[in-house]
């Protein structure tokens, strides 16, 4: 049971705060107030929604978009252990005072999966996004981010990215894809469980659409704006696919003269009746007389009956 927490003044204040969007920081909030005496929550986007936003019309991908957003700031750290997904706020001791304290039920940062272990290379998206470790600055034949050509990772979506913004430069200029690229890349894929042909999908229109092209230039910004990209990708479509309303032409007036001489031609049929079934005919667009008029009478009252 989460007990009382405290959410201090200069809050407000932290610039990683101001890097993140306003929906993000409410449910920064809420992480606080849930997290356990030790600042660890279970880390399932589709469980924080159901504590945290029960009452409000989001989607599981803005939560998790969210929640890389504070990842991405250092708010919290998202991890796994056997494959289950939790998160831990590094700053929980600094502004909370826990008196009587419980130890936590759920396991530390410390017992996270290894990313690269062959326990759990099953588990790697279509491809496999693995960790640049002993390179380090300096030496021959290394580029941008202490990362050789042979050593660097395999890393598409980041060169997809590339390469498009290359063809929306003016002057054709292709930023380079070095190692924070790489582990944008690698982070997307497995700690915020985006499918490599949905985000590959997203690359595209983001580089196709006049304001985001302009915005997203590097893997790392990517990642961060997948989830708000993702919203606007499907607003757009939906926008695209909705078919136009058109309004009905506008129904002639029934002249009273007509109509009199209709209630003397069918007396059996009440006025009423007769001034309802010829603005209907009219409506849609059929002859009025005296035998469609009866006939449309006689179909509404088996309906009635």
């Amino acid at each position: 049971m989460p007990r009382i927490r405290t959410v201090k003044p200069d809050f407000w204040d932290d610039e990683a705060i101001g890097e993140i969007s306003r929906d993000a920081r409410l449910l920064f909030i809420g992480l606080i107030t849930q997290a356990d005496d030790d600042g660890r929550l279970k880390g399932s986007p589709k469980l924080v929604k159901g504590k945290l936003l029960p009452y409000d019309d989001v989607t599981i991908p803005e939560v998790s978009g969210w929640l890389t957003e504070l990842a991405d700031q250092g708010l919290i750290e998202c991890y796994e252990v056997k494959g289950r997904p939790f998160i831990s706020l590094p700053s929980w001791h600094k502004h909370q005072r826990i008196s009587h304290k419980t130890d936590s039920a759920l396991p530390s940062p410390s017992e996270a999966d290894s990313t690269d272990t062959p326990e759990n290379s099953g588990k790697a998206p279509e491809r496999v996004y693995r960790e640049v470790e002993g390179i380090g600055e300096g030496k021959e034949g290394i580029g941008e981010g202490g990362e050789s050509a042979a050593d660097a990772p395999d890393a598409p979506l980041s060169e997809l990215l590339a390469d498009l913004i290359a063809e929306n430069d003016p002057d054709g200029k292709r930023p380079t894809v070095g190692k924070l690229w790489h582990e944008a890349e690698r982070r997307l894929i497995e700690l915020d469980k985006r499918k490599p042909n949905e985000a590959e999908r997203l690359i595209r229109w983001t580089q196709a659409n006049s304001f985001w092209r302009g915005k997203v230039l590097s893997m790392p910004k990517f990642r961060k704006q997948y989830g708000q990209l993702y919203l606007d990708a499907v607003a757009e479509s939906q926008k695209a696919n909705r078919a136009p309303r058109t309004r009905p032409a506008p129904v002639a007036a029934v002249d009273a003269d007509a109509i009199t001489q209709l209630v003397e031609q069918i007396p059996d049929i009440p006025k009423p009746d007769i001034e309802m079934h010829v603005y209907r005919l009219k409506q849609g667009g059929r002859p009025v007389t005296p035998e469609s008029i009866r006939e449309r009478h006689e179909a509404t009252k088996k309906v009635a009956a």
